[in-house]
């Protein structure tokens, strides 16, 4: 049982969790139970989201019961290695942001003995995170992974950075190069206008406009 209470820090609500009921890491597959029974989570709703930009009630949380009242609990049990976000209901991320980010990743006890952290961390991140996520995420995985691991090393050509798309600036010239040579040919393309002579009447109006006096000249464009 993992107990939540709010705390008002700078005069702003925050979801606490002392720091030896805290996992580092939360186990793919392992039931986490949030204790939200203390009085100070009433009128809140704590949840997890696996997207920070889109905040979503992921599928691995169940809430049971009103927070603030006894036997009401979060439950999580993560499915999917990565990040995972807490916030509010209706104060969204501000409420979590001294807990986020979860980091959600396979128990290192399946692996052989002799692989180290780094080796279990890049294995997961290259087969069981990258292709599933964008590298925004990916990127902000690795930087918690170094924060929560005391900067581990995850720099090497295999892992880092771990599919974010490299930017040719050579190849970005030559695209920038190909629309400039484009837009020119476009604008020196254009059909040339020229002007029609108009027969005037002895009024200087063209001829046949109402009252037979004729109408204003107009220019007319070919």
């Amino acid at each position: 049982m993992i107990p939540v209470k709010i705390y008002n820090v700078k005069n702003k609500p925050k979801f606490m969790i002392e720091e030896e009921f805290l996992p580092d890491i939360f186990k793919l597959g392992e039931t986490y139970i949030f204790d939200l029974s203390h009085a100070s989570n009433f009128q809140s709703r704590m949840l997890i989201s696996k997207d920070i930009d889109d905040l979503q009630p992921s599928d691995e949380i169940e809430l049971i019961g009103t927070p603030g009242l006894n036997g009401s609990q979060l439950i999580f049990i993560p499915n999917e290695v990565g990040n995972r976000f807490v916030y509010d209901e209706k104060n969204g991320l501000t409420m979590g942001s001294l807990l986020n980010p979860f980091i959600s990743l396979k128990d290192f006890s399946i692996y052989e003995d002799d692989k180290s952290v780094e080796e279990i961390v890049k294995e997961q991140i290259i087969y069981d995170f990258k292709m599933n996520y964008n590298p925004v995420f990916v990127e902000l995985f690795i930087e918690s992974l170094r924060s929560r691991f005391n900067n581990i090393n995850l720099n090497d050509d295999e892992c880092y950075p771990c599919g974010i798309p490299a930017i040719d600036t050579r190849i970005n010239s030559d695209n920038l190069s190909n629309a400039r040579i484009l837009a020119k040919q476009i604008r020196y393309s254009r059909k040339k206008i020229e002007r029609e002579k108009m027969q005037l009447n002895a009024y200087g109006q063209k001829e046949g406009g109402p009252g037979g006096f004729g109408a204003p000249p107009k220019n007319n464009f070919v």
